[in-house]
């Protein structure tokens, strides 16, 4: 297990800032985490008498009424300030919320010198994504995002995020100094710049998909292709991604034939590959025992979902050679 030991707060803030420019919290949600395990919880909404702009209603459904009922401001701030001691803290777009945190802070005479890392800028190494806010995070790695702008349920979606990125680091990634350096260059785990077609919607297509990898980890290449009703190919695709396993490269490959379907609104679909693991995975026949698998296995799950008419069956490699050639391509485009 990856950061053993080492206990993360993921929290997120709920907060209002007055046309003085001074920010005060009114909702603190927070889960301490240590060894892939939530240890503490922290869940507070703090009282505050002055009526509150109705835009913080519409978004988070907190009233003036409940937030005169609420709790202690300065013995719930520093609760949470002896709650995150010894920690390294986590929060999307963390900047924010540590602005707010040390402003409080400094009203009770007290300093915050956590560890911290945004898991907004961690999303952005390590994932080719359009968008990264959380809803859109959570919803592509299969988190349910329900009841959102509340601070205790955006910290639980936060905690399943951070947790999917922490299995998504290199091995060599053990200390939160390193996580904070983390520079992967070519390294992605999604492949989502997707072309846009004029796609007949009423044709049946076919896609085959195939990766490869230089070594068991070595350099990976991913191919994909897809074949209309005449067997014309109307799109193919290779590229490099980095270094991993070849199951890592077989569901790269087969993220990026789904997302260009997704996109471009694909109907009709079947989709052929042959990596028995995957594709069982994929229909939930196989359970995804390596962490490593589990957050590709999320996404690809998610994208297969999207497509109406869709089927997804193994073929034997002789019968995978244009995907298995463009594989190749992308190893190859390493050098």
């Amino acid at each position: 297990m990856l950061l053993q030991n080492i206990e993360f707060t993921i929290f997120d803030l709920e907060w209002i800032t007055r046309k003085d420019g001074k920010s005060y919290i009114i909702e603190i949600g927070a889960v301490k985490l240590k060894n892939g395990e939530i240890i503490e919880k922290f869940n507070k909404l703090l009282k505050y008498k002055k009526p509150i702009n109705p835009i913080i209603f519409e978004l988070t459904g907190i009233t003036s009424q409940m937030l005169l009922y609420g709790e202690d401001r300065e013995r719930s701030i520093l609760e949470f300030l002896l709650f995150i001691e010894n920690t390294t803290l986590v929060a999307h777009d963390i900047t924010n919320d540590m602005k707010v945190l040390t402003e409080e802070s400094d009203r009770l005479g007290l300093e915050v010198n956590n560890p911290q890392i945004c898991t907004l800028r961690l999303s952005q190494k390590l994932f080719l994504f359009e968008r990264y806010n959380l809803k859109y995070l959570a919803e592509n790695l299969g988190i349910q995002t329900f009841q959102m702008h509340r601070a205790y349920k955006d910290a639980t979606i936060l905690q399943n995020i951070f947790e999917i990125l922490l299995k998504a680091l290199p091995e060599n990634i053990d200390t939160v100094e390193k996580i904070k350096n983390l520079n992967l260059g070519k390294k992605k785990l999604i492949k989502q710049k997707v072309e846009i077609m004029d796609i007949d919607c009423n044709m049946r297509y076919k896609g085959f998909f195939d990766g490869a990898s230089a070594g068991n980890p070595g350099k990976m290449g991913t191919g994909w292709v897809i074949f209309d009703e005449f067997d014309q190919i109307l799109i193919e695709g290779f590229d490099y991604i980095g270094v991993g396993t070849n199951n890592e490269a077989e569901y790269q490959a087969l993220i990026s034939l789904l997302e260009f379907a997704v996109k471009n609104k694909i109907q009709n679909l079947d989709i052929f590959g042959d990596s028995k693991l995957v594709i069982q995975q994929v229909l939930k026949e196989w359970k995804v025992k390596a962490e490593n698998l589990k957050p590709f296995s999320k996404i690809a799950q998610n994208l297969y979902s999207q497509i109406p008419n869709r089927t997804i069956s193994w073929i034997r490699r002789d019968l995978n050679t244009v995907a298995d050639a463009l594989s190749k391509k992308g190893v190859d485009a390493a050098d």
